[in-house]
């Protein structure tokens, strides 16, 4: 002891020394706890935005899409008209910079154009249908005298008896190829005529069947997408819990504003 009291005595700077070792260990310490409590304070706001985008917005997209699986025709994904305005900029930002930051953005870019093209193509296809449909249900008279026959003069005014089975024939055409049954309209109208509308039209009923497949097959990609490229990375990322991943359009329109907004 007597020893140590000596060397500080004669090197007055050796206190002042370990002092200074001392202060900038003590500093380290801080820094590194301080950094440490910044890391988590910031992980702790990404997860919640995480949240609010898995649930507010991701799920919704994939239960539109997954909704018009099996489905006679396809809508175009779109999302401002599936989103309130107010919910779904912020939203909307907050997915493209997550798409970015995961280097996945020309990706879905490219899979959402590529859907969207072929949805377009096939509505136009369909429409292309109705037309001719249509001209055959104005032409043939039949077609009057078997709702004047039927319980269709019950149910539908004339007009709107013609104007379903313009608009409901490819929809029947795709559930009578499982079930054999006419529904709706083309019940009172009968097989005779279905079968004669669904023969002259069969070059086209062809073209429709493969274009919808094709836009299947890429409803199926963005869907995989968001659930492989997205949820599961995010979940594994940010441990998330099934509660924190899902949520159904429904509640999506009397949720309250996400915390996002304040971000």
């Amino acid at each position: 002891m007597s020893t140590i009291i000596e060397i500080i005595n004669q090197n007055p700077g050796f206190f002042s020394f370990i002092s200074s070792i001392g202060s900038i260990i003590m500093a380290i310490i801080v820094y590194y706890f301080n950094r440490r409590m910044l890391q988590l304070d910031k992980k702790d706001r990404e997860r919640s935005i995480m949240v609010e985008l898995m649930r507010f917005f991701i799920a919704p997209i994939k239960y539109r899409l997954s909704s018009q699986k099996g489905s006679a025709e396809f809508e175009e994904l779109n999302l401002e008209k599936i989103f309130p305005k107010l919910l779904y900029e912020p939203l909307y930002m907050e997915f493209n910079t997550l798409l970015e930051r995961l280097a996945l953005k020309s990706e879905w870019d490219e899979k959402l154009q590529n859907y969207n093209e072929l949805a377009r193509n096939l509505h136009g296809k369909i429409d292309e249908l109705k037309q001719k449909i249509r001209k055959f249900i104005e032409e043939n008279q039949d077609i009057k005298r078997i709702y004047d026959k039927t319980e269709a003069n019950k149910s539908y005014t004339f007009d709107d008896f013609k104007n379903e089975l313009v608009n409901r024939f490819y929809e029947t055409y795709r559930s009578n190829l499982h079930d054999n049954k006419l529904g709706g309209a083309w019940y009172f109208a009968g097989s005779e005529i279905f079968n004669h509308v669904k023969l002259d039209n069969k070059p086209i009923l062809e073209e429709i069947d493969k274009l919808r497949e094709n836009v299947e097959c890429r409803l199926d990609d963005l869907i995989s997408f968001l659930e492989q490229q997205i949820q599961k990375r995010l979940r594994k990322e940010y441990n998330l819990t099934p509660s924190e991943q899902e949520l159904s359009i429904k509640a999506l329109t009397h949720a309250p504003i996400p915390r996002i907004y304040n971000y």
